[in-house]
């Protein structure tokens, strides 16, 4: 299990990244399910047809979703910026 974990660490992060950033953009005063994010989506990206509700489509794409993607890019920043600091002073951490 421990190799198992060595190997594929970076996959798994990958994913528990990506359900928690689909599960912060269900969750909010104005509740949207996951069929719900799928079809806008879907419909967004693919024109599948499928009807939305317009209050929907602006409360995902003008405000959770910015939400979340700058979330995540302030999280690898400042991830990235202190293992630079630590590279730069040569702290053993």
């Amino acid at each position: 299990m421990n190799d198992f974990l060595k190997k594929y660490k970076f996959c798994i992060i990958a994913i528990i990244l990506i359900f928690l950033g689909a599960l912060s953009i269900t969750v909010g005063k104005f509740p949207i399910s996951f069929n719900d994010i799928g079809r806008i989506l879907s419909n967004k990206l693919f024109d599948t047809g499928y009807q939305v509700n317009h209050a929907m489509e602006t409360v995902i794409f003008e405000i959770r979703l910015p939400r979340t993607l700058s979330a995540v890019l302030v999280g690898g920043s400042l991830a990235v910026s202190g293992a630079a600091y630590q590279g730069i002073f040569n702290n053993p951490l």
